[in-house]
């Protein structure tokens, strides 16, 4: 319960071990989810990277999205997110809705 209501530990927990160990269960994404919303640095990072994987332009600005509220929970990772951010705007499938 503690994970859906946020904890981001708890959250964590619960999507390392579905992805991990139950990776087509039709739950995995939903606490992937769960995890991200949570602000888990992880989760965060693997969604960005996910989303950018799959292409497009709006998934890219979304992949932002999630690394930008990721810094604004937790200012330690501004550096790698923002070097992240970069290397996603200077891909060809990102420049166009990312530069704006």
């Amino acid at each position: 319960m503690r994970a859906v209501q946020g904890d981001q530990v708890s959250a964590s927990l619960v999507a390392a071990h579905y992805s991990f160990a139950r990776p087509d269960d039709p739950m995995t994404e939903f606490w992937i989810d769960v995890a991200v919303e949570s602000g888990s640095p992880f989760w965060v990072e693997f969604r960005a990277d996910n989303l950018v994987r799959q292409g497009g332009t709006f998934r890219c600005a979304r992949a932002e999205y999630w690394l930008r509220r990721g810094i604004a929970s937790d200012p330690g990772y501004k550096e790698k997110y923002e070097a992240k951010i970069a290397e996603y705007r200077s891909r060809p499938t990102c420049r166009s809705e990312m530069s704006r």
